[in-house]
């Protein structure tokens, strides 16, 4: 039993409405130039999250921390081939 993107789509609005950062350093408007954002992608194909968190770091990388999004990507990627060595 998995989530469907309609399941848990929020206006960008609700999720930073209580907290005090600005919302020009919480909208991801890095995402928008894909059809459908990391989050929705990985809750419609019950994606587990070290992967998700791979790919949400790949589609970001060159439009908000660069090189230090790959290396954020690595560190999930080296865990999972370091929980597979080990079987």
């Amino acid at each position: 039993m998995g989530f469907k993107p309609e399941d848990v789509r929020i206006p960008w609005d609700e999720y930073t409405k209580y907290d005090n950062v600005p919302k020009e350093k919480t909208d991801p408007s890095y995402y928008k130039r894909w059809k459908i954002e990391p989050l929705e992608f990985c809750l419609a194909n019950d994606l587990p999250f070290w992967l998700g968190s791979i790919l949400k770091y790949c589609m970001r990388y060159d439009q908000k921390d660069g090189l230090q999004d790959l290396y954020k990507a690595r560190v999930y990627l080296d865990k999972k081939i370091q929980e597979l060595e080990k079987r």
